[in-house]
């Protein structure tokens, strides 16, 4: 594991100095303080600098986040294939297990959530910052398709009647998805109501503001 060490006037400008020196993020620094440093007495004499030691913790790579995913699918029985790529910084592992792949994904898509949510909490503890998006046969991909074509036909109806609708209730991920879909159209507007993790999102008309009333004819 690549570390330095470095001096500041404060453990704070130590550890930046440190973390510039090894081009990392602070989720990615690891920090033992040598010397928290003194100010010194009058005239500062005496006075002597923080000391720190910043380690780079170990990034991960699409291989090894593979290699966790299909761990996880062994101990739940799944012979599996997991093809993984990166973009932006955000893994996405795409499972296929055949025949098997609506088991895996559950009801709703719940059982694939639970999965998603294990393999981060694991996969945050190895390698901090990281974040991976799990998919099952491109399903979140064809759901996430079928949310926004939703999510526009309900902006068409509060278009063309004038009224507010209420969509069927939807977990946080996909209500994000609505909210992005619909979030720079200049005629309905989005909210949130209900409780819990699954909630409603409601499509209502935009308010208009003056400017963009028609003008009464004379």
């Amino acid at each position: 594991m690549k570390f330095v060490e470095e001096e500041g006037k404060t453990v704070e400008e130590a550890i930046e100095k440190a973390m510039e020196k090894l081009g990392i993020e602070p989720a990615q620094a690891r920090i033992e303080i040598i010397d928290e440093g003194s100010t010194g007495g009058i005239l500062g004499i005496g006075r002597k600098p923080a000391r720190v030691r910043v380690s780079a913790m170990d990034k991960a790579s699409a291989s090894e986040v593979r290699e966790l995913v299909q761990k996880l699918l062994l101990l739940m029985t799944f012979d599996s294939k997991v093809a993984v790529n990166e973009k932006e910084g955000v893994f996405t592992a795409d499972i296929s297990i055949g025949e098997l792949d609506g088991l895996l994904i559950g009801r709703e898509g719940r059982t694939l959530e639970a999965l998603q949510h294990i393999t981060n909490r694991i996969a945050g503890r190895m390698y901090p910052g990281v974040r991976v998006n799990v998919d099952v046969g491109g399903y979140k991909a064809r759901h996430n398709q079928l949310l926004r074509r939703r999510a526009k036909e309900t902006a068409e109806r509060v278009r063309r009647f004038g009224k507010e609708v209420t969509m069927d209730p939807l977990q946080s991920r996909e209500r994000r998805i609505v909210h992005l879909a619909l979030q720079n159209d200049p005629d309905v507007r989005t909210y949130t109501v209900g409780d819990g993790p699954v909630r409603n999102v409601v499509v209502a008309p935009r308010e208009k503001s003056k400017e963009d009333r028609p003008s009464e004819p004379a």
